[in-house]
């Protein structure tokens, strides 16, 4: 709730049990903990208040599976750098990545250094090296869509290129192990060895929701 221009929380009865100081102030999460803003800055609190990341960070992800949250900060130049801090407040990935996205519920995310794109794991090891345009995060099928000189394709999670660049645009496959991608102004989908099982043929389409249904347009 938000008093006099400040935000905190209250419990049922509307008794403040974190008293109104932030300057914003996010849900509490399923692990208990919520990202808050002051003068600026973000970190994230637990249901008692107390500090468990400091609000020194431009931004703050939500805690993913693994327990790492995405975080940022701008350099002495003014470019925001990226990395990912524990439940501990730890930089257990240093802020060191031009661009990055949180974890996947598999536990990889993709991340930009000098201008290409790869994918890690929650070590911070390099997975997929940074050699892509962009990168989409790991299926369940360990299979990962990336871009390669403005065309996509997929490879696991050795790195290795499974389905070749060759479509404009490719979405994360779903659970019927099917992927949408897109060939010049058509839409269609692909099977995890690369084969079109559903011809690009579409003027428009969505992935498939829960492996069964999806909607085109003709």
């Amino acid at each position: 709730v938000c008093e006099d221009g400040e935000w905190g929380y209250i419990n049922k009865s509307g008794k403040f049990v974190i008293k109104a100081k932030f300057d914003e102030a996010g849900s509490f999460d399923e692990n208990g903990l919520a990202v808050v803003c002051v003068d600026g800055e973000y970190g994230v609190i637990n249901k008692k208040g107390d500090y468990v990341v400091k609000t020194k960070y431009a931004s703050v992800g939500a805690f993913a599976e693994n327990g790492l949250a995405l975080v940022s900060k701008y350099d002495d130049d003014g470019n925001r750098e990226y990395g990912y801090v524990n439940k501990k407040g730890e930089e257990v990935i240093k802020l060191k990545y031009q661009n990055a996205i949180s974890f996947d519920e598999n536990g990889f995310a993709s991340v930009c250094e000098d201008g290409e794109w790869g994918v890690i794991n929650k070590k911070g090891d390099t997975v997929v090296k940074m050699s892509y345009d962009s990168s989409i995060s790991f299926a369940e099928n360990g299979l990962a869509a990336v871009c390669l000189d403005g065309e996509w394709g997929y490879v696991n999670k050795k790195g290795k290129i499974v389905v070749e660049p060759e479509y404009d645009e490719a979405y994360m496959f779903a659970d019927n192990g099917l992927a949408l991608v897109r060939d010049g102004d058509d839409y269609g989908f692909i099977n995890e060895k690369g084969k079109e099982v559903i011809k690009t043929k579409f003027e428009d389409a969505q992935s498939f929701a829960d492996g069964k249904l999806t909607g085109v347009c003709v």
